[in-house]
């Protein structure tokens, strides 16, 4: 039996017996980890504090091969995101990121880029409150992360930089049609406002964004994960998110 120390997101907790914690963590050295957290809800705990979801903690895991719920020994809060106690609407953004990666990044072993990703977003949402961009670049970075890289910059057929300022969005190339690959796309084309947010996106977009343009970039960057993943998970944090935000 091995022991392992790394640093973690939590991501989810559930309620095991009167005690204990089952915690879905997202971890820097072993990426996605399933853990049990033995006497963590008894009032006093050591480890109560850093077992909080979305907190950033140093764990110690004891680790038995071939087994798929490891042991948590140790942990210590890092960051308990205070920011996000105050900010119900940073919470639900900083959710809707930790269970994308929960759903989508579950192959084990170590991905320090998506942790990378989670925790700037999360630290971000903690010290800035919701902003629509900081989810954004979240979901470009994790697509880049998992190979799955959005065509922005270039035509994702022919590989043309010369685009239009309105291209086709075309789910099934991945990316951005010029105007000729464009014929072979039966999608729209996009409004020039919504294609330069997501080529911003990667770099960090700013600026002032109504909430309906805020949850349409959303919903272009989504709908490029959905089907880039061949999965298309209930987001329950969306939900939430689209009844807090400003």
């Amino acid at each position: 039996m091995a022991m392992i120390g790394t640093r973690a997101v939590i991501l989810r907790r559930i309620p095991f017996g009167d005690t204990s914690w089952i915690l879905h963590a997202f971890t820097a050295d072993e990426g996605a980890v399933s853990l049990m957290a033995r006497g963590a809800r008894r009032p006093g705990s050591p480890m109560a504090g850093a077992v909080e979801p979305l907190g950033l903690s140093e764990i110690v895991v004891s680790v038995k091969p071939g087994r798929d719920l490891q042991t948590l020994s140790q942990a210590t809060a890092v960051s308990q995101r205070e920011g996000l106690r105050r900010d119900l609407a940073a919470t639900a953004g900083a959710m809707l990121c930790a269970e994308v990666v929960l759903r989508m990044a579950r192959e084990p072993g170590a991905h320090p880029g998506i942790f990378a990703v989670l925790e700037d977003a999360l630290s971000e949402f903690d010290a800035r409150g919701f902003r629509g961009p900081i989810l954004w670049r979240f979901l470009s970075r994790f697509c880049e992360e998992m190979g799955w890289a959005l065509a922005v910059d270039h035509c994702a057929h022919c590989g043309t930089e010369e685009l239009p300022r309105d291209p086709v969005f075309s789910l099934p190339y991945g990316g951005f049609l010029c105007r000729a690959c464009g014929t072979l796309s039966h999608e729209p084309h996009l409004h020039p406002m919504f294609a330069q947010a997501l080529r911003e996106s990667a770099r960090g977009a700013q600026g002032d964004w109504s909430r309906a343009d805020s949850e349409r970039v959303e919903d272009l960057w989504l709908e490029h994960l959905f089907r880039h993943s061949q999965q298309r998970p209930r987001l329950e944090s969306r939900q939430f998110l689209a009844e807090v935000r400003p």
